[in-house]
């Protein structure tokens, strides 16, 4: 089934949504409409994955429309809204996860005990923080290190904080040892 391309712009315009949005919407409606003037469901599913753009970031970047290339495809994953929150929510459990982690080395002097509550801390902790280092990267190739460091100064911040975290993490782990092997 299809709809007419002049319907879609009329839903466009009056919903609730950035103007940065629906003006890029809008634009490839008004592209297609020189070739047709209809569209299908495909067709409107590739135009409406322009709202997982995050519009700070690609200022310049020419996002063309999802194709069979899987690396178009990982980079338009790496500039969703949602791959930035779940990086975000990561990030948080990270903070938390490392306090545990902490409070349980000092709480727990005996071996065991240290082992039986800390290591799946431990090692939640180092993977989340792993995928911290890894969404920067990934944001980073997405966008271009170039535009994407330069877009905010709080992604530079970012982007440091991750490598540092890791970083304290493994001369931690090199220092007290981990839990499964004590240096101690």
């Amino acid at each position: 089934d299809r709809v007419p391309i002049s319907i879609v712009q009329i839903v466009v315009n009056t919903a609730s949504m950035g103007k940065w949005h629906s003006d890029r919407i809008n634009q490839r409606l008004s592209e297609l409409k020189f070739e047709t003037d209809a569209i299908d469901f495909d067709q409107y599913s590739q135009i409406m994955l322009l709202l997982d753009l995050n519009p700070k970031l690609v200022m310049e970047i020419e996002f063309e429309t999802l194709g069979e290339n899987l690396i178009d495809r990982c980079k338009a994953v790496g500039r969703s809204k949602i791959f930035d929150s779940i990086g975000t929510l990561f990030a948080l459990l990270t903070v938390v996860f490392t306090t545990i982690e902490v409070s349980n080395r000092h709480l727990h002097s005996e071996y065991k005990n240290l082992v039986n509550r800390t290591l799946p801390i431990a090692f939640a902790n180092v993977s989340l923080m792993i995928y911290f280092v890894f969404e920067i990267i990934m944001k980073a190739w997405s966008f271009g290190p170039d535009k994407y460091f330069r877009a905010s100064t709080a992604h530079i911040l970012e982007g440091a904080v991750a490598v540092t975290c890791l970083v304290l993490q493994i001369v931690h782990m090199g220092i007290h040892g981990s839990p499964i092997v004590s240096l101690k």
